[in-house]
């Protein structure tokens, strides 16, 4: 996440705090950024989406790893969670290309259809060479990015849809900071 994305989350979870006790979460792939991760593990399987069990071994507590479908383009799905309470606050849909143009036509496409249902992006601006775009509400933000994966040939297009739900990213990050 770029810095001014960061900058700009922040303010909305401070903002999200001051507001007296909110009910409502962001939802991704039509599921409440909530619960644990196991019932939101649940709710995905109704929708196809598989644990990726190899790429599970290998990334650590507070991230599951799925395979599935995201806005009608084969997707690695990624939820996160908090280690102790096991509590969702962050989900990802990743869509990989090989073709730089069909990456973009992707990427436009959901743009767009994030626009219809969002209205205007918050903040639009650049990472890694490419347009960004963040989409902010009461609930949380929802950043849409592009980037290229250059270890490989060919080389890999990633459009990355990243979801944080305000009230649950705060507990999260609060849960951390205690840590510290």
């Amino acid at each position: 996440m770029t810095m001014k994305r960061f900058m700009l989350f922040m303010a909305v979870i401070a903002c999200t705090m001051t507001v007296c006790s909110q009910t409502e979460h962001l939802k991704f792939m039509g599921f409440p950024l909530d619960g644990t991760i196991d019932s939101f593990q649940s709710k995905l399987a109704t929708k196809e989406v598989k644990p990726n069990t190899e790429l599970n071994k290998v990334i650590g507590v507070g991230t599951r790893a799925f395979d599935g479908s995201f806005a009608g383009y084969e997707s690695e799905i990624y939820v996160y969670y908090e280690k102790r309470t096991k509590t969702v606050y962050r989900a990802k849909a990743c869509m990989t290309e090989t073709d730089k143009g069909l990456s973009e036509q992707i990427y436009d496409k959901l743009k767009t259809m994030l626009t219809e249902k969002y209205g205007e992006p918050e903040h639009i601006g650049e990472s890694e060479g490419h347009e960004s775009v963040s989409f902010l509400n009461d609930e949380g933000l929802i950043s849409l990015y592009a980037n290229q994966y250059k270890e490989t040939y060919p080389y890999k297009h990633i459009i990355h849809v990243d979801y944080y739900d305000a009230v649950n990213y705060a507990k999260n990050k609060e849960s951390v900071m205690d840590d510290l």
